[in-house]
């Protein structure tokens, strides 16, 4: 699964045939072919142009929008997702009585470790 990060503030996103372009001032700062990309995160002050949004849409790729410390304002996702199996055996599992306390345990039992552990690193410095 591949992501395709835009960092890169003042620079703006568009689409070129079937490939997606970074460019900022005029210079080209990545060209990637958008078959290979699974989704779009977009971080700040990072423009994107509507026949990008659209074409993103179209190809069934997901864009996030997010500060630039990485705090999720807003997403696009396209109407039909790709992980159709994967929500299929989400709802499959939100169905199983047995498998919800299971899960719930596991979970439990893992923040409760990394608590512990967290605990005992902090102990070291701090007697």
């Amino acid at each position: 699964m591949a992501t395709l990060y835009l960092t890169e503030q003042g620079s703006k996103l568009r689409k070129t045939s079937k490939r997606l372009v970074v460019e900022k001032y005029g210079d080209t700062l990545l060209e990637v072919p958008a078959y290979g990309i699974d989704r779009v995160l977009i971080f700040g002050a990072v423009q994107i142009s509507t026949q990008a949004i659209s074409f993103l849409l179209e190809s069934g790729i997901d864009v996030s929008f997010l500060s630039i410390h990485g705090r999720l304002k807003g997403k696009l996702t396209p109407v039909q997702s790709k992980n159709v199996f994967l929500r299929l055996a989400q709802y499959d599992r939100y169905k199983d009585e047995e498998f919800k306390p299971r899960i719930a345990r596991s979970i439990l039992e893992g923040k409760l470790k990394n608590q512990r552990t967290l605990i005992l690193r902090y102990q070291r410095n701090h007697p």
